[in-house]
């Protein structure tokens, strides 16, 4: 065994440093140059300055992605990691490329797999979002939110989202990629349901009140 996979071997658990419990020790000196320690869970959709890219479509990112993982034999388990979940979030640092550094820090590491999902704007799910947003300004056509929605039909069917992961010593480390416009659908999609929740939460009141 390599000395520096010694001395990884030897050391406490990960998590007892990401929360500070402990310093971080020189073999985990590479990692804190690399990603962002989280003792809560990390927000949904690309806050921690993580790559957004200019493209309109990360299909073809997506190929060169799905290739590279299993060039160095690394196996793609299906699956999102949410937001309860504590992470650790890669730090791009405005690198397009920073992605295959995250994947060799996995093969690195020893971890069997990486996690892979990704997330494509449903045109159903949009034609939705739409008329909910109509309804929320109505008769005002000329709403924000809903115009918003109908500029977003142009995006409809291309991927916007993708999200890497791995496990190591009981941690779940991520890199996320996302576009401008998916972005400003989560965005939307959330000022929407927040709508929505007011409006259920004012029906509620009202039939307290009445009885």
């Amino acid at each position: 065994m390599p000395e520096t996979q010694k001395e990884w071997s030897t050391l406490p658990p990960l998590s007892l440093y990401t929360s500070r419990l402990l310093p971080l020790p020189q073999p985990f000196a590479p990692l804190r140059k690399v990603f962002t320690f989280h003792t809560l869970p990390p927000a949904r959709i690309c806050e921690n300055g993580y790559l957004t890219m200019s493209t309109d479509n990360l299909l073809s990112l997506k190929d060169d992605m799905v290739a590279f993982i299993e060039g160095h034999g690394l196996s793609r388990l299906p699956g999102y990691v949410t937001e309860d979940i504590p992470s650790i979030l890669w730090e791009g640092n405005g690198n397009p490329d920073a992605w295959k550094d995250f994947v060799e820090m996995a093969k690195h590491v020893g971890a069997p797999f990486v996690t892979f999902s990704e997330m494509s704007l449903d045109r159903h799910e949009l034609d939705a979002l739409i008329e909910e947003a109509g309804e929320m300004n109505f008769p005002d056509e000329e709403a924000t939110e809903l115009v918003e929605a109908q500029w977003l039909r142009k995006y409809a069917g291309m991927l916007g989202y993708i999200q890497l992961g791995f496990v190591y010593q009981g941690l779940v480390f991520l890199h996320e990629t996302t576009t401008e416009w998916y972005e400003r659908f989560q965005t939307l999609l959330e000022d929407v349901e927040s709508f929505q929740d007011i409006v259920i939460d004012d029906a509620h009141r009202n039939d307290d009140e009445d009885e």
